[in-house]
């Protein structure tokens, strides 16, 4: 490619606008430019605007384009630190002060470095493009709650970016995201709380991206909006039973939720509730299922504890107390005729179980717990959800989700077990669904099934009345396989097209996370079936310190013992390329192209350490990746709250866990290394934009001649930490994902 970018000659399609005929390059150009652009853009401009206005054309043109704009390199600044005895220089610590004016220019030049190079895939991304937004319903609908006895749900009709969330039956619009957006190219949801009287809507809305929430409360009445709380504050809250008072959560200077308020509406001050202290924990607040108390639970990675509020004074009392390693959430639960609250916990249970404590002023301790449904070898138990005369457990079993029914009466006897009906698909329990209801609202799907609702009595295993505004799956092509591979061995789901060969010629996208205990349920993705169509297999690694494998698994792949997590990459990724997988899983090894987000983005730049030549491609999306000095840094947000998922590094023992591995201090030979796409965003507060900037400018710094082949997207905009919220923007980000991967090991 060189200097100048290929670009191809004749656009061929048909365009009603031009008559259909084929269109030279020199007659788009005029063409471009008549419709108002100033002469003298650059053709790659004329390319994508023909992206936006031919389908099904192909670009042949020799015509090189100007020349890329030069690799940045940002300044080598070195500071030296010293720690445990071992000298450091890290010559980009500079990058992380996002006022200088100097760290700003530098990401502007790697984002218009990373544009200029993706002209060169403007005719993928376009008919890839094309291919998700084909993919979409022309409804997609989620229930979001209840408002008295009518179902709401958050609605997104063709062409919508956030939608709106409407009441099912009079299709009343209770808050219109696309209009509250008003053209910002970032809106996030955060609380969506309806007072149990019907007349107050809690809701709350980020639009940096840095998820400092701005809550409103809403007249459902007259539609108006009244008392802003003027401090950043986290999603969710919970409203009283009488619905005069809201509580909410507000975040410390670190980002970390950490107090309890209560807003009284048309009220002066608010009244503060509950501090959380210890800066290794989280709070959050919820409305109890039955509506009998407001519940405040602060969690750790290990250790928990719960409170419920009473009225008057707004004052909080702890369930069960604290208590070093063990975890526990609280639910109220009137068992046999007396008040009190089902726990689920870990206490002597590693996969946790149910137990029920009653109600008192006093925290009752963990010996004094009564065990009402013991823990289930092989089954991670999540939460319990108390229904008038029945409760239902969220459950995984062999790796997945299901839904276990029971009388309250006799919580250990499951009455039916519910679980998706897709090969490698997900089951959830809409958690809004009233406590006095007889009916679930369950959600079905898998990554190439659209979601399903449906309604199942309590008392019945089959749905008895179809799912609203929902999509019936279609009869698709793709095969889904469940296996496990390695010693010990990984659960990996494995998808491709019918007709997509695995005799070892086909090339893969592995797909991993493996932290927190966190699973990505497998939700359709519109955009993944546009990459199966070009014959691309997904293979999606299930990997120790992920939850697919339970509490167990997450232990496995925490800590000291956080390398088994690159281990399983790897073998996963050896498995499938030399034939050992079973069932019948070959793919071509030599055109692996490997993604993982934000600690994903640490396990698969980790992977590419430890074996660039493994890999064609890899895609570190927001990832984690300066872990020694971030780790060492407790002014960034939420960094305490990680030292028990990582380590802390005032520890020399647990300096030494993070030395072996963090990708910035571990860099990959300047050999044979792959293609490698990194993300960021200016204003994410789960990992800093100056990690992934700093390890692109060590990678390409340690192989200037491979560094053109180092991308680095970086979102000055408003945007969070994930993906973009919006659905044509989301789309338009995995068709670009999807082009670079397609580019780099082509299509069948």
């Amino acid at each position: 490619m060189g200097q100048g970018i290929e670009a191809p000659r004749r656009f061929q399609g048909r365009s009603d606008e031009l008559g259909g005929a084929d269109i030279s390059c020199a007659d788009a150009c005029a063409e471009f430019q008549s419709g108002g652009p100033s002469a003298g853009r650059r053709h790659s401009q004329t390319v994508a605007f023909f992206v936006d206005r031919l389908t099904n054309f192909r670009c042949r043109c020799d015509t090189p384009l100007v020349s890329d704009p030069p690799v940045p390199r940002p300044l080598r600044r070195p500071r030296v630190v010293t720690r445990h005895g071992e000298v450091f220089v890290d010559p980009y610590a500079w990058l992380a002060d996002r006022s200088s004016g100097a760290v700003l220019e530098h990401l502007a030049s790697e984002r218009a470095y990373y544009d200029a190079r993706l002209t060169t895939s403007a005719a993928e991304r376009a008919a890839l493009l094309t291919a998700m937004h084909e993919g979409l319903p022309k409804r997609v609908a989620r229930p979001v709650g209840w408002w008295g006895a009518d179902e709401l749900w958050h609605r997104w009709d063709r062409g919508d970016e956030f939608g709106r969330i409407v009441a099912g039956r009079s299709e009343r619009v209770v808050l219109d995201l696309d209009a509250i957006a008003d053209g910002h190219g970032h809106v996030a949801l955060g609380t969506f709380e309806i007072s149990p009287d019907g007349r107050w809507l809690a809701w709350s809305i980020d639009r940096r991206g840095d998820e400092g929430f701005r809550l409103t409360f809403r007249d459902l009445v007259t539609g108006t909006d009244h008392d802003v709380v003027d401090r950043a504050t986290a999603p969710g809250g919970a409203w009283d039973a009488a619905s005069e008072s809201f509580h909410y959560v507000t975040m410390d200077a670190a980002a970390r939720p950490f107090q309890v308020w209560r807003h009284r509406l048309g009220a002066g001050d608010d009244e503060h509730v509950l501090t959380e202290n210890d800066e290794r924990f989280r709070i959050t607040t919820r409305r109890a299922r039955d509506g009998t108390a407001v519940l405040i639970e602060s969690h750790s990675r290990d250790t928990g504890e719960c409170w419920h509020v009473a009225a008057e004074p707004p004052a909080a009392r702890s369930i069960g107390g604290r208590h070093h390693g063990v975890d526990y959430t609280a639910e109220s639960w009137t068992r046999a005729g007396v008040p009190g609250f089902a726990l689920v916990t870990d206490w002597r249970a590693r996969e946790f179980r149910l137990m029920w404590t009653p109600m008192s002023d006093g925290a009752a301790a963990p010996p004094t717990w009564v065990e009402v449904r013991p823990e289930e070898p092989g089954t991670r138990l999540y939460s319990v959800h108390p229904f008038a005369g029945h409760l239902v457990l969220d459950e995984r079993s062999g790796g997945r989700r299901r839904l276990t029914v029971a009388r309250d009466a006799a919580p250990a006897v499951a009455t039916q077990v519910i679980t998706s009906r897709h090969p490698a698909g997900t089951v959830c329990l809409d958690p809004k669904t009233p406590w006095s209801s007889d009916q679930l609202w369950v959600r079905d799907e898998s990554r190439v099934d659209p979601a399903e609702w449906r309604r199942i009595a309590l008392t019945a295993s089959e749905p008895i009345a179809p799912g609203p505004p929902a999509v019936a799956a279609p009869v698709h092509a793709y095969v889904s396989r469940r296996l496990r591979v390695g010693s010990p061995s990984v659960p990996v789901t494995v998808i491709a097209h019918s007709s997509t060969p695995m005799d070892g010629t086909a090339p893969a996208l592995i797909y991993v996370y493996g932290a927190y205990e966190l699973v990505f349920e497998p939700h359709y993705d519109p955009a993944l079936s546009a990459l199966l169509d070009t014959g691309i297999v997904f293979v999606h690694a299930h990997v120790r310190g992920g939850g697919e494998q339970g509490r167990a698994g997450w232990l496995d792949g925490r800590l000291g013992l956080k390398t088994n997590t690159f281990d399983d990459v790897l073998a996963v990724a050896d498995a499938i390329s030399d034939g050992s997988a079973a069932p019948a899983v070959h793919v071509d090894g030599s055109r692996l192209v490997l993604r993982g987000m934000s600690a994903g983005g640490l396990a698969v730049a980790a992977a590419m350490s430890r074996r660039p030549g493994r890999w064609r491609g890899v895609i570190a999306e927001v990832p984690f990746v300066d872990v020694l000095n971030s780790m060492s840094d407790p002014t960034i947000p939420l960094i305490v709250n990680e030292y028990d998922e990582w380590g802390d590094p005032s520890d020399p023992e647990q300096w030494a866990w993070m030395r072996t591995y963090s990708p910035y201090e571990n860099l990959p030979p300047a050999g044979d290394r792959p293609d490698v796409l990194v993300t960021g965003s200016l204003h994410d507060a789960r990992v800093p934009v100056h990690e992934p900037a700093k390890w692109v400018a060590a990678l390409r710094d340690s192989a200037p001649e491979w560094g053109s082949r180092c991308l680095f997207r970086c979102e000055l905009q408003a945007a969070s930490h994930s993906r973009p919220t919006g659905l044509r923007s989301r789309l338009e980000y995995e068709a670009e994902l999807a082009a670079w991967v397609v580019n780099l090991v082509g299509r069948r």
